[in-house]
């Protein structure tokens, strides 16, 4: 969102626009969510993952279930792999990471859109 202008959201986590930008990235761990509607046809409800250079576990939330993956042997996700110690401390760390990234307040930064920017945002149901 930063490198569109907006600053003014409460999404959680930090920005990427620096990585983005070329500046190295100081956490090897990406952290993604998707939030589906559970039972409608091709969704797997609320996901999050986390996802290091090795493994990327993915948490099926509404399912209250998670898949492991070997990111060199299976980079297509297709074949879960057993828990593994290290498997177990990445679905740990998935499971802090809200706590650690709460949403940021509204308001906490201007947006640096232009009013034309905005209400085409606004118009897409991007922005309230």
């Amino acid at each position: 969102l930063e490198l569109v202008g907006i600053d003014d959201h409460d999404l959680p986590g930090p920005s990427l626009a620096s990585a983005v930008r070329g500046a190295a990235w100081a956490s090897a761990d990406v952290v993604s969510e998707t939030r589906g509607k559970a039972g409608a046809p091709q969704s797997l409800g609320h996901q999050r993952s986390m996802t290091t250079d090795d493994l990327k576990f993915i948490s099926f939330l509404d399912e209250r279930r998670g898949e492991l993956y070997d990111r060199a042997a299976d980079p297509a996700e297709r074949n879960p792999i057993p828990a593994t110690a290290a498997g177990i401390a990445l679905s740990e760390r998935l499971a802090a990471w809200p706590d650690a990234h709460p949403p940021r307040p509204k308001g906490e930064t201007a947006s640096r859109l232009d009013a034309a920017t905005e209400r085409r945002l606004k118009a897409l149901g991007y922005v309230d």
